[in-house]
Parts: structure tokens; sequence; C-alpha cells
């Protein structure tokens, strides 16, 4: 039985039908246009890529259900099933890329559900288009779904088979990487295999294009070279990007947008008319050193303040994580009586405890929710939290209290939740938007209300704001035009009214300036396909996806209970029994449980080093959700070469050494001790020449490679001898001598001349040193990366003045 195209309504009923009452749900209008045009195929005198089925861009709003852009290309990947390849423009493979790691796991779970109606069907509608699919697969599988983002195990199922539909949710990088011939955390020979499946046969759904310019320039510029006059035999598969986007870039070619219909919908109208006035509040308490802690007050105030009988899920979204934490903190403190808090007054507390009270509310309950997280905590908060406050749910809302939602902007971007009301830091007009689409998302019958809170310090700030430069000023400035009373609608319409009234020049300076990717020539494509051997010097991709301004690489963290306090460690020139017992039992506690990446936490490298040292009491105030500005990177790194303060550390640590530069994502986990202290840490060189952390290579063998790497050495094994040379440790009044960093090159050439000594920048001084453990060749490459080469660490240092 073929799949028709007047089918979709049909189809769309079935997949959100209910299972429990049995209620369906209509597409709407733009829905239903969308798929009539996206399964139409090629006619067959079109003997090249024809006109493209998908437009260049879906301008939508923010609740009109843009996540289902994956069914409708799924039901006409169906309709085609029967037709010829060389005639199909629906494409096997479906990419959702979000710049967002939160929003990349719920596109997942979307499409976890759509595959398993799919695979479970019995009849009807779901059943035809179910084996439609599989005939196209030639399997059992009707549809897979895959998910690939940093900080998780990544499958590469989806490689195995080229004819297989399926459906990925992916970050920026990790599909970034493919369609460049580098794919992050693969060994080259798997490279041109997944840039061949990740550039054909497929369709990139890019949501929110404004949170990644560059890595939708690049992807234009790779489906130009696809065709003439640059390919000479052009591909005859479909490849396609389109943006999803409630303001699309004004270069982005065919613009498909919500018409009349949509808007005068039973459903879809009340989403877009809904009114949702805005307070415009100064935390005149917020400045100097104070400022991160009287605006998390003023800003829990006015949560308080929003509590209503309809406004029971109040959202709380900041700028940076550090203000996020405070808010949680407050929050903890005034939910239990007898806790105290170590940064807020009692007076304080006590304050916002009777407010709430007087709202006729005793108990509550207080999420904390950041990209950050490490993901089984977010699995935990998304289990418990997710269906209560999902906007998709059927039925009325189920909540015994109250409960804030503290988050960063990992809530800003295509989270499909639904708030009663909402506080906001300031920010620039586009974030603000996107923050206020999460609040009344389905348009329901409520007082829905919100508040934007600016600090004092940044009304008269000398300096743009390191997150969102001038834009925010500016934005503040347009708000307080823009008010009547001290309120402005935030409504879906409304704003898009006063925001049609501006000229391109006052636009502009509203939202933050995109990053642009360097332009990609001819002679880029020529080195990126050249694979093996890999070119040198090869063009660094990860400005083509992210831009020049990339924020630092990332280091993932990992407490465990069972690593004893770092105070009780020998010292490296202990050599007694007892010490060489306790170093071996601490290896065998990690060799025997490695580090999973479900409990690591991932921080940027220049945040961690400034935790790692104790330079600053509170280094999570710079920490955001999105990337890290150059500045802030140089900043850190120039107050990282002053004098080092802290007790000595022992260091645990594995280093990994590539000739080029290379992802964002460490390839192993740092260990810590139960007590919160860092007890290890993991390197990537993506500077290529960057100084190497203090510890020494070689003195343990290599193990077998955790998700991201090796970490320690297999339980309990010593190196041959003859691999592995101590070098004398210095005497306490020798000096230290000065080594050039550790490059790749280096380490690739090996060591055959004494070993070397060596002063790190930050201020630590090695107390023995070792030389390399071998020449390094291809067989210490990673077993899941074969670009690079590694070898395990295990040494003790102490902090000298620098």
């Amino acid at each position: 039985m073929s799949v028709r195209p007047d089918q979709f309504v049909e189809f769309f009923r079935e997949v959100y039908r209910d299972p429990q009452s049995g209620q369906t749900f209509d597409p709407f209008p733009w829905q239903i246009r969308l798929a009539e045009r996206v399964c139409e195929p090629k006619s067959q005198n079109d003997k090249g890529n024809g006109t493209a089925p998908w437009p260049d861009a879906l301008a939508l709003p923010t609740a009109s259900g843009k996540t289902t852009c994956i069914d409708i290309a799924v039901f006409a990947l169906a309709c085609q099933a029967d037709l010829p390849t060389s005639r199909r423009t629906a494409p096997r493979r479906i990419l959702f890329v979000v710049d967002r790691r939160v929003i990349v796991d719920e596109a997942y779970r979307h499409a976890v559900e759509l595959a398993r109606r799919l695979h479970k069907a019995a009849g009807g509608i779901l059943k035809a288009v179910a084996d439609a699919l599989r005939g196209i697969a030639g399997s059992d599988t009707p549809l897979t779904c895959h998910q690939l983002r940093g900080g998780m195990y990544r499958d590469d199922a989806w490689a195995r088979s080229p004819a297989q539909p399926c459906v990925i949710a992916s970050t920026v990088d990790q599909i970034g990487s493919r369609l460049l011939f580098r794919a992050y955390g693969r060994s080259f020979k798997s490279w041109p295999v997944h840039a061949g499946l990740a550039g054909n046969d497929s369709l990139i759904l890019l949501d929110e294009a404004h949170c990644a310019n560059p890595f939708l320039q690049t992807a234009k510029a790779i489906a130009r070279y696809r065709r003439p006059p640059w390919a000479h035999e052009p591909p005859g598969s479909p490849f396609q990007v389109v943006v999803l986007s409630a303001t699309p870039p004004a270069d982005c070619g065919e613009v498909f947008s919500a018409g009349e219909q949509d808007r005068n919908h039973p459903v879809l109208g009340p989403r877009l008319s809904a009114s949702k006035p805005t307070r415009l509040v100064v935390a005149t308490k917020a400045k100097g050193s104070a400022a991160l802690r009287e605006l998390a007050i003023t800003l829990a105030e006015q949560a308080i303040e929003l509590l209503g009988e309809q406004r029971q899920a109040i959202a709380v979204i900041v700028n940076r994580v550090r203000t996020a934490c405070l808010i949680d903190e407050l929050l903890a403190a005034m939910a239990n009586p007898d806790a105290a808090s170590k940064l807020f007054d009692s007076r304080t507390i006590k304050r916002l405890r009777k407010a709430l009270v007087q709202k006729g509310v005793e108990e509550f309950d207080h999420v904390l929710m950041t990209g950050r997280m490490r993901p089984i905590d977010r699995q935990d908060v998304t289990d418990v939290w997710l269906e209560r406050l999902n906007a998709g749910r059927v039925g009325a809302r189920q909540l015994d209290r109250p409960v804030f939602v503290t988050a960063t902007q990992c809530l800003e971007v295509g989270a499909n939740l639904d708030f009663d009301a909402m506080v906001s830091e300031a920010a620039s007009l586009d974030a603000l938007r996107q923050r206020f689409g999460r609040l009344n998302r389905m348009g329901r019958s409520i007082e829905a209300a919100g508040a934007i809170v600016i600090r004092q310090d940044q009304l008269q700030a000398k300096e743009p704001d390191p997150i969102y430069g001038e834009a925010l000023a500016a934005t503040w400035k347009q708000l307080n035009e823009w008010a009547d009373d001290g309120l402005v609608d935030f409504g879906v319409m409304a704003i898009e009214a006063r925001w049609q009234e501006l000229t391109d020049e006052t636009r502009s300076r509203l939202v933050p300036a995109a990053p642009n990717a360097p332009i990609m020539l001819p002679a880029h494509i020529d080195c990126w396909v050249q694979t093996s051997p890999e070119p040198e010097p090869t063009p660094d991709v990860s400005i083509f996806l992210h831009g020049p301004q990339r924020g630092a690489p990332e280091i993932q963290v990992c407490w465990r209970a069972d690593l004893q306090d770092h105070s009780k460690w020998p010292w490296a020139n202990d050599t007694s029994d007892a010490a060489t017992e306790f170093e071996r039992n601490v290896i065998d506690a990690v060799s025997l449980c490695p580090p999973t990446t479900l409990e690591c936490l991932t921080v940027p490298r220049h945040l961690f080093l400034r935790w790692w040292i104790e330079m600053a009491g509170e280094v999570a105030d710079e920490l955001t959700d999105v990337e890290s500005s150059g500045a802030e990177v140089e900043a850190d790194e120039r107050r990282q070469k002053r004098a080092v303060s802290g007790a000595a550390r022992a260091i645990a640590a594995c280093y990994a050494i590539r000739e080029t530069s290379g992802p964002a994502t460490p390839l192993c986990c740092p260990i810590a001790s139960a007590a919160g202290t860092c007890s290890g840490t993991c390197r990537l060189n993506r500077e290529n020449r960057s100084t190497w952390p203090n510890a020494a290579i070689g003195k343990l063998g290599a193990r077998q490679s955790c998700g991201f790497g090796p970490i320690g050495s297999i339980a309990g094994q010593r190196p041959k001898a003859e691999h592995a040379k101590r070098s004398k440790t210095p005497s306490s009044s020798s000096p230290t001598t000065r080594m050039p960093c550790l490059s790749a090159s280096n380490c690739w050439n090996g060591f055959t001349r004494s070993p070397p000594k060596m002063l790190h920048r930050a201020g630590y001084a090695m107390r023995s040193c070792t030389a390399c453990r071998r020449r390094l060749d291809r067989s210490c490459y990673f077993t899941h990366s074969v670009a690079w080469s590694y070898a395990a660490v295990y040494e003790y240092c102490r902090p000298t003045a620098s």
C-alpha cells in the first residue's frame, strides 16, 4: 500500500493520538501546506537537483510546532518510497541541528516517540508509512533515531547503512565536523564515510539559526560546491539546509511563513495573540562586589510578587550559571526554615519567606536547570518536571504546590515548556523574545505576567556586557521607550508588531553581532578531503562552525567518593612501600570503575583552571550557557600566570596530543576527590602549541580507553623499565629548568635525549620528570580516534612562586 500526500492529516492525527483518552489533534494550516509541498517528487525531465522542495527558511513564531518538521520529512520520504532514487526529493537522513544540548535531547525524544509508534503500528496509515520506510531500508526497522552531542557516549549505528531512514538530533560541532571530513572523536578511516552520509541524501533542519550563523554559512557553501560550475558531475541525491527561526536572516532566500489561516486557527491563534504584560525593574542595590547576590534577591522578590492563583509555575531565567545557583540556594533556604545560608543573611530569608506566606504559600518546589549540568542530574530533573511543565501535555497541569524553575540560556531556544509567569535578567531583545516564548506558550486563559530585571551597575556600564555586548543597554533603552506605565507586552504578535516598526539600523543595535565563518575556498575542500594521510597544515574546522571568536575548549570533571582526600596523598619523592601501595590503590579504584560521561560535569577550560588553582572564590560568575568571548578567556589566562595559592595537589591525569587542532570536547575525564578538591585534569591541546599542565609523561602504562580516552592505567600495571626511565628527583635547592611546551611534534618525534624538566606557566614546578615512555607512533593511537596519540601519567607536584 503506497502512501499519498493527501493522507498527511490522517497520519498526523495517528502520530499524536493520546493513548489513554484517544484524543487526536489536527495539524496547523502551515503544516498541511508544507507537507503538500515537500511530498512532490522531481519531474521526469529534471536531471539535476531541480527546485528545492523545502524552502530555505521557515519563519514560524514560538509555539507553532516547528519540531514537527521531523514528522513532515519522514512522511514525505514514505510518499516517495516507490519512486526511483533519481526522482526522490525526500532525503533518507533527517538531521535536526541546534546549538543547545538540552534542545538536542528534546528533539531526540520527539523522534524516538515517532519511531516507536511507527515500529508498533499494526494497521492504518502508520502501518503503511512504516512499511514504506522498511522498503527503503531493506530491514525490519522503519526509522532509527540517534543523538550526537558532547558529554555523552555517541553511537555511530546511523553510519552503518546508507539506506536506512534515520533522524539524527545533533549539535553543530558533531554534524559540522562530519560535513568537513573531520568527524570529532572518530578515526580518520571513518571521516570520509561520515562526510559522505552527512552531506548526501540528507536534510539539515537548523533550529534557531541566529545561534549558529557561521555553521549556516558553511552549510550553504557546501551546498553551493555541490552544484555546477564547481561540481563537474553534481550528485543526484538531495542535500538541503532549512532554517527554523522566528526571525530568519535577511539573506536566507525563500521564506515560508505562517499565514492568515494560522493566525485565525482556534488552537494556534490564541498562542500568537496571548498578552504577556512584563514589568521593567531596576535592581538598585545590585552593584559592586555584591552585584550578583543583590540581583539574585531582586529576582526572587519579583518571582514571589508574580505568584498567584493562576500563576503557580514561575520561571527565573538569568545570564550566568553563578546567578542561577545563587537564586536556587536562596530558594532552598526559604523552603527549609532550619537550613542556614552562607551567602544570604537570615533577615533577607525571613523577609522573603514572610512574603510567600502573605501569598498563601507555605511550601513550594524549586528546580535548577542549566546546560552545564551533569547528564545524570539533568535526566533526574527531566524525568520529574518535564512532563509536568511540558507545553504539549494533554489535560490540566498537575502541580500540588508552586514551583520555581531557575535556569540559564538553555531554556531560551526551543524548550517546549510552558510557564505561568516569568522573571528574566536583562538581555538582548532576541534573547528576551526567546525567553518569553516559554511564558504561556500554549495561549491558555490565564493572567500570565512577567518581569525584566537589570542590575544598577549595568545602567551606567563603561564597558559592554561580556555576553550580549552593547545590545543589552540598547535593548533596555528601547523597552523603556515602548513601556506604557512601566509595562511592555511580550506577546508573540505584540512584540512582532513593535519589531516591524523599527528601522534596520535600530534592529542591528538590539541584537548582538552574529559571528561570521571564513569564506570557504576550494583549497579548503581540497585539504579536507585528504584524510589518509591528513595534510599538514590543514584548515581548522572549528572556525567554520563557530567563527573565529570560538570559546575555550571544555574539560569534564568527575567527583569520586572512593578517592581519598588529596591532602593525605604521599609526595613523589616518597618511595616507601606504604606510599607505593597507596598509589596502587588509587589507580585500582579508578581503573576498576572508569568514569562515565553521565557523571561528568562539562566546564570551559579557563574557568576550570581558575577553580583548580583557587585564584577566585566565585569562579562560576562568568560561566554561561553561551560561548565565552575571546576577551574573557584571554583575561583569565593572564590572571593564571600570576602567583598560585593553595595547598599542594596530587595529580592523576592523561594527556592527548594531536598534530592539528581538534574538537572542543575533551578526550578523557579528570578525577577529583570526594571533598570536591581537584585531584586530576585532562588537557586537550587545541592550540597545538599551548603550555601543558604540570605532570610527567609516561610513569604509568596505557590502559583501555573510556568514553573520552584513557585515564590512569590498567589496574596495577607498570611499564617496562626500558620504556620508562625516571629522571633523578631534583633537590629543593636546584633550579627548575624551563622547557618549551610539549607540542605535538615534540612528542611525535619522541625523546631521544635526556629526560626534560619543565615549569608550568601557572606556577607549578615539577618535583620529578620522566622521559616519554617510548617513541609515539601509530600503535599509540586511541582505539576510538586513530588521529590521537597519548600517554597516561600519574605524578605529583608542588605549587611554587611564579
